[in-house]
């Protein structure tokens, strides 16, 4: 199997963020193979990255023209981004990240991973399954807020064949757990601080890192 160092990244991070905002609900998950994650023998979560395809290609564009000053950057890739309202960070006079207009989002992009991940669910066989989602520019707070995963989880709640007994989705710093086990679903929200927020990307950054470093030995 090839070494995805992107999806062992986001499971680890879903798992520590589970663990350390949720731990009455989730504790002792290990890593596994659909689904990503394990408690005990029969309940697992799957995670997931919903990105939209305007994102997609942005952080293209970044990863070419990161580290590369204004007058280096091609006038294609400079175009793409003015044109669906995205400006380029700099530090230094260098290129380092990206800002993102939030009219760009769409619930269409958390409901196409949705319903990806649900025509896979007969390939996870669970008595529970979870879904983990994180949604397009899960690391600014506010972006999709809570009116919006309501919306989402309400046409969740109504899909006859949903699969899963909870969706998670996380904005920094809030996990957002909609739980469907009842006919009335329950949105519960939690908050992290910044200390644990970044203590779980630490911890899942050097997991990504050792399980690449495993892979590349074995």
């Amino acid at each position: 199997m090839n070494h995805d160092s992107s999806k062992k990244y986001l499971e680890c991070f879903a798992k520590e963020l589970l663990e350390t905002l949720a731990p009455e609900r989730y504790s002792n998950l290990i890593s596994s193979d659909q689904p990503d994650l394990l408690m005990g023998t029969d309940y697992g979560i799957e995670v997931t990255w919903a990105i939209s395809t305007v994102q997609a290609k942005a952080n293209a564009v970044l990863n070419y023209c990161k580290g590369l000053k204004s007058n280096e950057i091609e006038k294609r890739d400079f175009e793409f981004m003015q044109n669906n309202n995205i400006s380029f960070f700099f530090s230094r006079g260098k290129v380092c990240g990206y800002q993102y207009n939030k009219n760009c989002l769409n619930i269409s992009d958390l409901s196409s991973a949705y319903e990806k991940k649900k025509k896979k669910n007969d390939q996870y066989n669970k008595s529970i399954l979870d879904l983990f989602i994180f949604p397009p520019l899960a690391q600014i707070d506010g972006f999709l807020g809570r009116n919006y995963i309501e919306r989402f989880c309400k046409l969740v709640n109504s899909d006859l064949g949903n699969p899963f007994h909870s969706i998670i989705l996380f904005e920094e710093p809030s996990l957002y757990i909609c739980d469907f086990s009842n006919e009335n679903y329950d949105i519960s929200v939690l908050q992290g601080t910044k200390e644990m927020i970044m203590e779980c990307k630490k911890i899942a950054s050097e997991y990504s890192r050792w399980s690449l470093n495993y892979e590349n030995n074995a």
